[in-house]
């Protein structure tokens, strides 16, 4: 048995959450400048079809950060 995780990061659903924060945008604008941004559901969902299929049969206690670089800034 494997168990396996996508960690998605922002995803652009459709879903307003309301206005944004001003000072959380300001403090993103780094990332932004630097080409980050919010997946699409299809996106994720071809990570978890990946990590379902046996092209990922040797991974295993892994997470796919699915991200586009968000964590990595």
């Amino acid at each position: 048995m494997r168990c396996v995780a996508v960690a998605p990061g922002a995803v652009d659903s459709g879903i307003a959450l309301g206005n944004p924060d001003p000072l959380g945008w300001r403090r993103l604008e780094p990332l932004l400048a630097a080409g980050v941004r919010a997946g699409s559901p299809d996106e994720v969902a071809r990570a978890v079809l990946f990590l379902a299929s046996e092209d990922a049969s040797l991974d295993n206690g892994a997470v796919l950060v699915t991200d586009a670089g968000w964590s990595a800034g």
